[in-house]
């Protein structure tokens, strides 16, 4: 069941301030300079993985505790607040996630669900940025729901803690055609080998 717009910001209203400030500390510090060197020497991963990671991390901290959030792990981190199931991405500029196609992922991206008898499934969504320049200083923070692999029903900025007053796009449609059909694709050989080593060790990504 895809949700709208004007349900999640009721529902994640109260939430917003704090999932943007998570993002927002996360990017500035990737920043820094003696983070940016621990990177380089503790792992191989990409700047997206690396940074989804840091601020997956921010929300774990922000919301441990909150009886109102759950957080739920099968390849990757996601957040559950009430009826909406939420994901950590990077979008580019036409609001596309960075995906690996596997599995899981593509009922992500088709919100397929595996549920208990009686109980309604979640909205998937994404809570991602998007750089605004090449340096990658300047970002905008949005909440995107995904309706295929290239398709998504609605997105809207959170700024400060706010959503938006008037939705950035709302779309029944994929964006504009030209896109690249991309390939279901493995995950790549250290991402698989992180996370199965974090799985042996008994911690989180």
């Amino acid at each position: 069941m895809i949700r709208g717009e004007d349900e999640a910001r009721q529902e994640l209203g109260p939430y917003l301030e704090r999932m943007y400030r998570c993002v927002d500390e996360a990017l500035c510090d990737y920043l820094k300079q003696d983070y940016a060197g621990l990177k380089n020497r503790l792992t191989k991963r990409s700047d997206s993985s690396n940074r989804n990671d840091l601020i997956v991390a921010k929300l774990l901290g922000e919301f441990d505790g909150d009886a109102e959030v759950a957080f739920l792990k099968y390849y990757r981190y996601s957040m559950l607040i009430g009826n909406f199931s939420i994901r950590v991405k990077k979008f580019d500029e036409s609001f596309r996630p960075n995906n690996i196609y596997i599995q899981l992922v593509l009922d992500f991206l088709t919100q397929q669900h595996s549920t208990l008898p009686g109980m309604e499934p979640p909205t998937n969504i994404d809570l991602g940025y998007k750089f605004n320049d090449e340096m990658e200083t300047e970002y905008g923070v949005f909440l995107r729901c995904p309706e295929g692999r290239k398709s998504y029903r609605w997105y809207m900025e959170i700024s400060g803690g706010e959503a938006a007053s008037e939705p950035i796009r709302m779309v029944d449609s994929p964006p504009p055609s030209g896109l690249d059909t991309e390939r279901l694709a493995k995950p790549k050989r250290e991402e698989v080998e992180h996370d199965e080593a974090n799985q042996d060790a008994g911690t989180d990504n």
